[in-house]
């Protein structure tokens, strides 16, 4: 079992993950928790190692099956946004990181019960210095039709290529 000392507080909600390689399974903090029940959310970095890291960008970039799941999107400023979503996590790299303990694991303990499932796996492209946006939208209304009655999500992005000002990195408003 990975120690609590495994994540290490920066802010109210923002927290580091100290890797050791001789654990398995993540525990966030009591401050973590809090954080998490107070805000909404946490941010957690270096979830991953760079190794982890470069194997999922690799797993994505040279995959024949995955390039055959992409469609392409025109946001409202007519830029092209690629993606690729699916319901079931597969026995690949991104159906593996869906089940890792460091992500379902924690978010099983944010949540305060076990036993989650992957509700939907998406992965967006979006082309540097162009930009693209997703306009909010609401997906409460589909949880129903995919018996979801009682729809107690969580979220969890992984920025797998650096994020910025200059490439167009994720802006939350």
């Amino acid at each position: 079992m990975y120690l609590k000392d495994n994540f290490t507080k920066e802010s109210d909600f923002d927290f580091r993950f100290n890797h050791n390689d001789n654990e398995m399974w993540p525990e966030p903090t009591t401050e973590m928790l809090d954080s998490f029940d107070q805000h909404g959310f946490v941010i957690v970095r270096d979830l991953f190692s760079p190794n982890e890291m470069e194997k999922m960008v690799k797993s994505i970039e040279g995959s024949n099956e995955f390039e055959k799941a992409n469609f392409a999107e025109r946001d409202v400023h007519n830029r092209k946004i690629v993606q690729s979503n699916w319901n079931v996590p597969g026995e690949d790299i991104l159906g593996m990181v869906a089940r890792n303990a460091k992500v379902a694991g924690v978010a099983e303990q944010l949540m305060g019960h076990g036993d989650m499932y992957m509700y939907t796996g998406k992965v967006t492209m979006k082309k540097p210095k162009i930009g693209g946006e997703i306009v909010w939208h609401q997906d409460y209304g589909y949880y129903y039709n995919n018996h979801a009655l009682f729809p107690d999500f969580i979220n969890v992005l992984i920025g797998l290529t650096k994020s910025d000002h200059e490439n167009g990195g994720l802006q939350v408003r």
